[in-house]
């Protein structure tokens, strides 16, 4: 670090670094100079740009000045399925970049090779409403999608149910619909949640039920019980109190211990491990901890098999990012660390060997964009979608250019532009909405929607 470089004074213009957004933004200021664009368009007189709807404001700028000195360009996607606003994608851009092209050389794209047509029917039906909030129009297109496929693999392509928790309806599913000539398995089930939060509920729900399921890309991997109770066990192996002897027996390695019938009880595996915090390396501490309470036995027994897979994780983080000269109390201070402040970490994948047991995926639905799958769970669809963030303290919009407007309630002076944009940005959060649920629901071969209602979760969240 530079010299007189402190703290959050230190800008990336200092350390003489670029952010991947000041890569995008450098080249947009590169490309106003006329000799700089003139020569990038000779050495790339063809450009061409997949998923057009995901790109921000920024990013179009680019390919409108290209587009301008002559470069020919060729771009795919679909306006129904911008959905990562979140990530600064511009909703708005695929309309942009659609009047930037030529009419005569658009082509549509409208045959869905996924989808049963049954299913597909009723996608088509459903997105054929008008839909508005407090009598204003929400922005959607409409696009009948034909389908091309032959065959319905699913009779009952859409289901909606009530009052049910997620474990009902998994059982539900893998002892009443079938798929083909047999039942469904879990493997054919994914689970899809809004946001983190939702997943890692059912998560908890499923492993009570002791439902083999992959929580894939959550963000909870410090917060999972085993890597808690690892936590746990290690700091009464270390501190040796009664109060982390107390929290050690009311882990998993407890029961797993009380279970395995070995003839030693959980104190005595604990003093036999005393001799190895002086000598051992971390990861050689964490695999004889598995080993000796006999926690992958127990865990695969509750068919909890990517809790194996995080447990083995854990070991490979230990031994990648401490390293041998970190002790075992400094082990202990950094997962103290990641767990307390809730550190995002994705879950581990489950192993190639336990994989054979089949299990329910549960993603989110952004995660899960572009998969397929048999079967899909929507949650809590009829929730309420008018969250905080429709009504944020302050609003910042930037597009040709920058409006900041405060809230009038939160600052002494009336701001008039503040009620129009956060309008604005209610329709704008509701469109996204319904994007996100079309782009996932004409994405798979028959989709369940187990525990919801299109229908309610659509028409309920807009007559908020």
């Amino acid at each position: 670090m530079r010299e007189g470089c402190t703290g959050f004074l230190c800008t990336e213009k200092t350390k003489n670094a670029l952010t991947p957004d000041d890569l995008i933004t450098q080249t947009v200021n590169l490309l106003e100079q006329p000799h700089v664009l003139a020569k990038v368009a000779k050495t790339y007189p063809y450009i061409f740009m997949d998923e057009y709807q995901d790109t921000s404001y920024q990013q179009f700028r680019i390919l409108q000045k290209l587009i301008s000195a002559g470069v020919k360009a060729f771009v795919i996607g679909d306006k129904k399925q911008a959905i990562y606003s979140f990530r600064g994608a511009d909703a708005h851009n695929a309309e942009r970049i659609e009047r930037l092209a030529s009419p005569s050389g658009k082509m549509s794209l409208d045959i869905n090779y996924r989808t049963d047509p049954a299913l597909l029917n009723q996608v088509n039906a459903l997105f054929e409403h008008e839909f508005q909030y407090k009598n204003q129009p929400l922005h959607f297109p409409k696009q009948a999608l034909k389908s091309g496929r032959t065959k319905d693999l699913c009779v009952e392509p859409l289901r909606m149910t009530f009052g049910k928790s997620v474990v009902d309806i998994v059982e539900d599913i893998v002892e009443h619909v079938a798929i083909g000539d047999d039942l469904a398995l879990y493997s054919d089930i994914a689970i899809l949640a809004r946001n983190n939060w939702e997943l890692d509920e059912a998560a908890k729900q499923l492993k009570a039920a002791q439902i083999p399921m992959e929580v894939m890309g959550g963000k909870q991997y410090y917060r999972t019980m085993e890597i808690v109770d690892t936590f746990k066990l290690l700091n009464a192996l270390i501190f040796k109190s009664p109060s982390t002897l107390l929290e050690a027996r009311n882990t998993f390695y407890f029961r797993a211990q009380t279970l395995s019938e070995d003839g030693h009880t959980f104190e005595e595996k604990l003093a036999d491990m005393q001799a190895m915090l002086k000598y051992s390396p971390v990861d050689n501490i964490l695999s004889t901890i598995y080993e000796s309470f006999h926690a992958r036995t127990y865990l695969r027994h509750l068919k909890q098999y990517q809790a194996v897979a995080n447990l083995e994780k854990l070991v490979d983080i230990s031994r990648e990012s401490i390293g041998e000269l970190f002790k075992p109390v400094q082990f202990i201070e950094f997962l103290d660390r990641m767990i307390t402040q809730s550190v995002e970490e994705d879950e581990a994948e489950v192993l190639r060997s336990d994989r054979f047991h089949g299990m329910v995926s549960l993603y989110t639905i952004h995660k899960a964009k572009g998969l397929e799958f048999p079967i899909v769970v929507l949650l809590n669809c009829d929730a309420n979608l008018l969250r905080n963030r429709s009504s944020p303290k302050i609003i910042f919009e930037n597009d040709d250019s920058v409006q900041l407007a405060f809230d009038p309630n939160w600052l002494p002076h009336t701001d008039r532009d503040y009620y129009k944009l956060a309008q604005q940005r209610t329709l704008h959060a509701l469109e996204e909405e319904l994007r996100v649920l079309h782009s996932r629901k004409r994405k798979d071969k028959a989709l369940g929607g187990f525990g919801v209602s299109w229908a309610k979760w659509v028409n309920g969240a807009l007559q908020h």
